[in-house]
């Protein structure tokens, strides 16, 4: 039987967030800056706007917190901003967060053991881009890498059909050259380079829809595009399917209203709020959700991210969505909530 190093053990909870188990071990202490990330992202996908891009590696990080313990779950870095691969003169480095390292060291199996078993199946890496628009300038784009423990290999996305060789230099000279201490995937750069690395670029939606519209999509929705297939991977991580990494090719799925992912993850994220205790206030929080008829402070927070009209598609399917976690239990606290619906602007039907 193989010894596991001293510091392997399965991550506790979700990363990157603070848990103060005397006050309750299902949901973290948010701190000011988790606050600001996840309310940016919710105005952002309730206003149709973008949010800051540190942003969303909070909000996909805070998914892993909805789902509970039972779930495998995606670890997403903090976002690293390539360069020309012809104009790097320093290299790139990645420190990953102490848990998710003890986690790496447990071996990965998915179901079928009594003992503890690792948390993490993938770690995801967004990439920042810019490319050349020649009369609109310089533009910023997203990719993102996908480490999947169950196969053990590497995939790399990128939506975007404008300068894609470029993207993969670029993206090919991060992973031969990255630091990233303690990280046993990458110990043999050689190999991982030519077995385990998978390039995922023969996506047309962005293409097609811009032959549709006859105008140009602005790179940055890669944004909400490297937000829906991180859902993906996140939605399908409870399964061992060989084709996980095969992303549909689809513009509502780039949008992110394939399967509800964008407003799955706004009610996931405006609850997460509603109910945690914050940072500097602990000895308010009892962590009772009765009452909210009443509670104008709760209905000023959603407030804040009333869904604009032209989002009508956003708006029903976060109502029906809504219903359904009522009817789960997930979210039995807003039964009987009259001012809820109306705070985001969303009909009752």
């Amino acid at each position: 039987m193989n010894q596991l190093p001293p510091n392997a053990r399965p991550a506790e909870h979700p990363r990157i967030f603070t848990f103060d188990q005397a006050l309750t071990d299902d949901l973290p202490v948010l701190s000011a800056q988790n606050l600001s990330d996840l309310s940016s992202v919710l105005r952002a996908l309730s206003h149709g706007v973008y949010p800051r891009f540190e942003a969303i590696v909070t909000a996909l990080n805070a998914y892993n917190l909805t789902h509970g313990h039972d779930r495998a779950w995606a670890y997403f870095h903090d976002i690293s901003i390539l360069k020309d691969a012809e104009n790097v003169y320093e290299p790139y480095e990645i420190n990953l967060d102490h848990d998710v390292i003890n986690d790496l060291n447990m071996p990965w199996q998915r179901t079928g053991i009594d003992a503890p078993r690792a948390k993490y199946r993938f770690l995801c890496f967004i990439h920042r881009h810019t490319i050349d628009m020649k009369y609109k300038g310089q533009k910023v784009l997203y990719t993102i890498s996908v480490w999947d423990r169950e196969f053990e290999w590497m995939v790399w996305h990128d939506m975007y059909h404008r300068g894609r060789r470029e993207r993969q230099r670029d993206v090919q000279y991060f992973w031969e050259n990255v630091i990233v201490p303690d990280v046993a995937f990458l110990a043999n750069r050689r190999v991982f380079m030519r077995d385990q690395f998978r390039w995922r670029m023969a996506y047309h939606a962005y293409e097609i829809a811009e032959n549709a519209l006859h105008n140009i999509i602005e790179p940055r929705h890669t944004m909400w595009a490297v937000m829906a297939i991180g859902l993906h991977y996140m939605n399908k991580g409870p399964t061992d399917e060989r084709h996980i990494q095969v992303v549909p090719d689809q513009i509502s799925v780039f949008g992110g209203s394939e399967e509800q992912y964008l407003p799955s993850i706004f009610i996931r994220l405006l609850w997460l709020p509603m109910r945690s205790p914050r940072q500097g206030q602990e000895e308010n929080w009892d962590g009772r959700m009765d009452n909210l008829n009443d509670n104008d402070e709760m209905r000023t927070f959603v407030e804040r991210f009333r869904i604009i009209e032209r989002l009508s598609w956003m708006k029903k399917d976060v109502r029906n969505l809504v219903r359904v976690f009522i009817q789960e239990g997930s979210l039995d606290f807003l039964r009987g909530v009259t001012w809820f619906f109306p705070a985001l602007r969303i009909p009752a039907e």
